[in-house]
């Protein structure tokens, strides 16, 4: 099948929305940080970058790890439905 390119990030924003919780009690989360807890000790946090991408990164819970990135930052809504309205513009 062949899907149009803004439907990934749709998907994976709707993903971050629906698998990652505030939780400004949890200990070691700051702030903006949305968190889904692993089994395995660690967290992923999804967190808002100032252009309203999300970075998704993994620690541990303790935050005595180094935090790593996974993968790239996701568009913000904005910016997956820019090329959107401006194909319909036109």
């Amino acid at each position: 099948m062949n899907y149009q390119p803004w439907l990934y990030p749709v998907v994976r924003v709707i993903a971050i929305k629906s698998d990652f919780d505030p939780a400004p009690l949890y200990p070691g989360v700051k702030p903006g940080e949305h968190v889904h807890p692993l089994e395995n000790g660690f967290i992923a946090v999804a967190q808002t970058r100032l252009d309203d991408s999300v970075v998704i990164s993994v620690r541990s819970q303790e935050g005595v790890t180094e935090v790593r990135e996974i993968g790239e930052p996701l568009p913000s809504v904005k910016q997956i439905l820019a090329p959107l309205i401006d194909r319909l513009r036109h």
